[in-house]
């Protein structure tokens, strides 16, 4: 139980994911809501719980929880996807018939309840409706934890239909605010929207391109020959700005950026490792190789490109183990956890990638030299989080 409290505490999370308690199986944490079981068992617990069942020296008992978490986890990942398809929901069929064959064989005097009947049919649901997540019970979960939270004095007779109708009111107007024919003045009041860190492009006029290279600083020549290897790479034809003479309408790249700390994205912050490590371990598709990756952000650059504000991403890719080392660890051989195992030192390559090839953020949890049997230290990532929108 240690081993799983520490993983809750150490474990590298975003920040709009909620870190559940850390004195987790104690009574004074209170009742755990179905969000902080999601987190658990998704993000948390597959980088911890194989350490434990996942050994040789694991007796059968062992490895018999272990598949039993297995597939449950990995049932878990495809029910709450807000992307499937029917391949998708055959496989989870799959899973969850293995995990409830598990549980029968290792609780055989615990008998099923009626919602490991209801889950039989999650498979069908998913073929018929789609992702099952826009049906499920979140927001009235939610709500109904909001309302307990109300100090009600024992006068619950004259508080109801207040509480109710307060619960009401907020509904609308947060349903107002998202409308997008709603009071966009209001909305901008009550939920502003930080365009300083916005990594959407943003149109400027020459003045504003004035001014934001005015606040730049200078790019390293490595940092600049970077950005420009990368531009020219992906269809975009910009000039170095010392390649004279520059013929007419040519596109100049300009020498400096600025260099936040963090930026959003969508309702998620980015950041740079130095600044919150948990932000910024994303996955990631490499325009240049055209494949998907892992690694941590950087550093970030925000500058005016043919009149519009880019903001470009620079990722150290994690480092991959060997075949022989990955094979000694589970996540190669359990593709369900949504989860492998990298060399906790990064590569020494540096990689720009634009907003748009973020595919999600990484949850990771660093290990010891000789866990699994590898004689160096390691980090496990977690992309489970892809599957998700909160």
């Amino acid at each position: 139980m240690e081993a799983i409290r520490g993983c809750i505490k150490t474990v590298l999370l975003p920040t709009w994911v909620h870190r559940p308690p850390i004195n987790l199986g104690e009574p004074s944490h209170g009742k755990l809501k179905a969000q902080d079981y999601l987190i658990l068992f998704t993000y948390i617990f597959p980088l911890i719980i194989p350490q434990i069942w996942y050994t040789p020296t694991a007796s059968e008992t062992d490895q018999e929880h272990f598949h039993c978490f297995y597939h449950l986890v990995a049932a878990t990942n495809i029910v709450s996807s807000f992307k499937v398809s029917n391949a998708d929901a055959d496989a989870y069929t799959q899973y969850y018939i293995q995990y409830r064959a598990a549980i029968q064989k290792l609780f055989p005097y615990c008998p099923s309840k009626p919602n490991h009947h209801y889950a039989m049919h999650n498979a069908a649901q998913m073929k018929y409706w789609g992702p099952l997540p826009s049906f499920s019970e979140f927001p009235g979960e939610k709500m109904n934890g909001m309302l307990q939270n109300i100090k009600t004095n024992r006068r619950l007779r004259d508080l109801d239909y207040t509480m109710l109708r307060q619960m009401t009111c907020r509904a609308h107007i947060n349903a107002a605010l998202h409308d997008v024919d709603g009071p966009k003045e209001l909305a901008n009041i009550l939920e502003p929207t930080d365009v300083s860190v916005d990594a959407s492009p943003v149109a400027l006029k020459p003045s504003e391109v004035a001014s934001v290279l005015a606040k730049a600083t200078n790019l390293q020549e490595t940092e600049y020959n970077a950005l420009l290897h990368y531009l020219q790479n992906t269809g975009q034809p910009y000039r170095s700005y010392d390649d004279f003479p520059h013929p007419p309408n040519a596109l100049i790249l300009p020498p400096m950026a600025q260099k936040p700390l963090q930026f959003n994205h969508g309702e998620q912050t980015f950041s740079c490792e130095h600044s919150h490590q948990g932000n910024s371990a994303i996955q990631f598709y490499n325009p240049l190789v055209q494949a998907n990756s892992t690694g941590f952000i950087q550093s970030i650059w925000m500058l005016p490109l043919d009149g519009l504000m880019h903001t470009f991403i620079v990722v150290r890719p994690h480092l991959s183990l060997s075949s022989q080392e990955e094979a000694q660890a589970s996540f190669i051989h359990y593709p369900g956890f949504l989860a492998h195992i990298v060399d906790l030192q990064p590569s020494a390559d540096l990689v720009i990638v634009e907003q748009n090839h973020i595919i999600t953020h990484l949850t990771g949890f660093k290990l010891p030299a000789r866990t699994y049997g590898i004689n160096k230290e390691t980090l496990v990532v977690c992309q489970a989080l892809n599957c998700r929108h909160w």
